[in-house]
């Protein structure tokens, strides 16, 4: 796994991490045999993968760093969000995963925050394709 920091903040510190190949399974529910309308299409199924084998690493074009709680700043909460993030094809960020907790707040502003970034999508084979990355905010009181 190769990590590389992307930028650096007042009170934190944003990494890009590759991880994992994941896909997401569509089923599909057959009708009952009483059923008097059509199954409806399931939608297409969506292949995420790992950068790496002719995958590109998404590279972001704009981040909003996460606010720090007034509750988590007044306790005194220091450490790191690791979140599983999916890049879609268009640069835009779906699925969101927090891998490593931290703090209620602090998550939520993470996943929020993340949530807000575009990027220039990566690639495979000259097409953009959706792709699961490990982001990561550290969190520390100066």
């Amino acid at each position: 796994m190769t990590a590389a920091v992307i930028s650096r903040g007042v009170g934190f510190t944003v990494a890009l991490v590759a991880v994992s190949l994941w896909t997401a399974a569509c089923g599909s529910d057959s009708p009952s045999p009483t059923s008097q309308s059509p199954a409806p299409t399931p939608p297409p199924m969506l292949v995420v993968y790992e950068p790496g084998n002719g995958v590109s690493v998404p590279t972001v074009v704009r981040e909003v760093k996460p606010s720090y709680t007034p509750q988590a700043l007044a306790a005194g909460i220091q450490g790191s969000v690791l979140m599983a993030v999916v890049v879609l094809p268009d640069g835009t960020v779906g699925d969101v995963t927090v891998v490593r907790s931290l703090d209620p707040g602090l998550d939520s502003s993470s996943v929020f925050a993340v949530k807000q970034w575009l990027f220039n999508p990566g690639m495979k084979d000259g097409m953009a394709v959706a792709v699961r990355v490990t982001i990561e905010f550290t969190f520390t009181i100066k």
